[in-house]
């Protein structure tokens, strides 16, 4: 279910705007320099930028060597940018594969080149932000080394959670009770208390929005390192870190934040689309004159954005930033197949005619979704999934009513497989803003989503067709500002 618009609406910059930062990312080789600082065992190693230095910095460590490439995303090793190197050439040739390849879209321009562990064991190590719940979670888990999404997804029974409270931080008690119900070997027990310690201690003090350690490597010899780190710092806390700020690449940061960041400028909204979803939500009317005096005398707010990762139409990751909301099933086939239909008409009206016409040969299609890590999880046939910033999409569908453009948290409603005949029957709930009511409504609220299906399901992002599931949907929090009415 899409907003078609042929026009989107026109950007206005306001003067008195303030200044925002975008979130300082850092690299693995960084993040493992904070560690070391608090104690944490890592690997030596330094950074290259050229095939030659790599040879030189393996020389000097004398062993075999892993070479990492150093970039904004994760992946890394399925890319092919993290590779063993045996002696000093094999570093160089391994430098030298690595240094420009691209990886999801970003071109590795360094490479970390440090020691390889013999490893007998890797586990994963974690805090973040849990916005549901409201409080910093930990996350502790034996099977380290992938991408903790993937576990979440494939076996969630493996990841221990703990959430901490503030008042007291991160406990004994809780390191003890995670350390075990993760399965972790006894004999690492203590070593791992300390690392868990270290971790909540960076986390704190950085005021990190992440910080992981993956692997946790545990070496044939019983000893523990950091094979592998990450942190993310919190962009709202980075006056208290001006050297962090220095570390901050803006080639490597995603386009959206660096660009609201530098921009200084406050978005305003002119009513000239034919959809005006996001205008509801934001209450500009409809009147382009009562419009523009909003412009003038109106408010800055901050409101959240979102982030969308997806499978373009020739099988390649693609990433797409938006404002309003993201739509797959039925509405994806609407914005794919509808552009030429749509331009009789305007508004709700073209969007109930493209919705028709696509209904008459549509079928439901099975989709899963992971809310917040596995926080949430299911399968279900559907006719359409909507994961809402704002409220309204197709000219006018209250289909996410609860969406709140500020709370840092996205409105996910799947309506599930329905008849020609109850679809027309019931729209009065797609309009009226009691959507949940119905009983083949689902709702669900969430600050990160992943969606796929075994069969093509096409998607839309704010009105515009894009590719197909898998996706991947995350919040930014605050990351816009625009003007509103008083």
């Amino acid at each position: 279910m899409i907003q078609w618009q042929r026009r989107p609406p026109a950007p206005f910059l306001h003067p008195r705007a303030p200044r925002t930062e975008a979130p300082v990312k850092i690299h693995e080789y960084q993040a493992k320099q904070i560690f070391a600082r608090y104690g944490v065992p890592i690997p030596p190693g330094e950074v290259a930028t050229a095939p030659a230095e790599a040879r030189a910095i393996a020389e000097r460590i004398g062993r075999p060597v892993v070479v990492k490439a150093q970039v904004h995303v994760g992946g890394r090793g399925k890319a092919g940018g993290i590779r063993l190197a045996a002696n000093p050439t094999e570093a160089e040739a391994r430098a030298r594969e690595i240094l420009g390849m691209e990886i999801k879209g970003l071109t590795v321009e360094k490479v970390l080149v440090e020691a390889a562990a013999e490893i007998a064991a890797e586990y994963y190590l974690g805090i973040t932000l849990d916005r549901a719940a409201r409080r910093n979670v930990v996350m502790v888990s034996a099977a380290g080394g992938v991408d903790i999404e993937e576990v979440a997804a494939a076996t969630p029974e493996k990841i221990a959670r703990a959430w901490i409270y503030p008042e007291l931080g991160l406990t004994d008690f809780q390191i003890r009770e995670l350390c075990f119900r993760a399965g972790f070997d006894r004999a690492v027990h203590g070593e791992a208390a300390r690392f868990l310690r270290a971790l909540a201690t960076v986390y704190d003090e950085l005021d990190c929005s992440l910080a992981e350690i993956n692997p946790l490597v545990v070496t044939r010899q019983g000893s523990l390192l950091a094979a592998d780190a990450k942190i993310d710092i919190d962009d709202n806390a980075l006056f208290r870190h001006p050297e962090l700020a220095d570390w901050r690449e803006e080639s490597h940061e995603d386009l959206l934040e660096a660009e609201a960041a530098d921009s200084g400028v406050c978005l305003g909204m002119l009513p000239l689309g034919t959809g005006g979803d996001l205008q509801r939500t934001l209450r500009i009317p409809s009147r382009p004159e009562q419009a523009i005096e909003i412009l003038a005398r109106g408010r800055s707010i901050e409101i959240d954005a979102g982030r969308l990762t997806y499978q373009t139409p020739d099988g390649r990751t693609g990433r797409r930033y938006f404002v309003n909301l993201v739509s797959f099933g039925m509405g994806g086939e609407v914005a794919a197949r509808s552009r030429n239909l749509l331009s009789p008409f305007s508004g709700k009206a073209s969007f109930f005619y493209a919705t028709v016409r696509v209904f008459t040969f549509y079928r439901g299609k099975t989709v899963e979704l992971v809310l917040d890590d596995n926080r949430t999880r299911g399968t279900w046939r559907v006719l359409n999934v909507a994961i809402g910033n704002g409220r309204f999409h197709g000219g006018g569908m209250d289909v996410c009513p609860a969406a709140s453009l500020d709370d840092g948290l996205l409105e996910v409603t799947v309506i599930e497989d329905l008849s020609l005949f109850t679809l027309f029957k019931d729209l009065s709930f797609l309009y009226g803003g009691n959507i949940y009511e119905h009983p083949k409504v689902r709702h669900f609220r969430a600050s990160r989503v992943v969606a796929r299906s075994p069969e093509i399901t096409r998607i839309e992002v704010d009105g515009e067709p894009l590719g197909t599931l898998p996706v991947e949907v995350t919040v930014l929090p605050r990351r816009l500002r625009v003007i509103a009415p008083v």
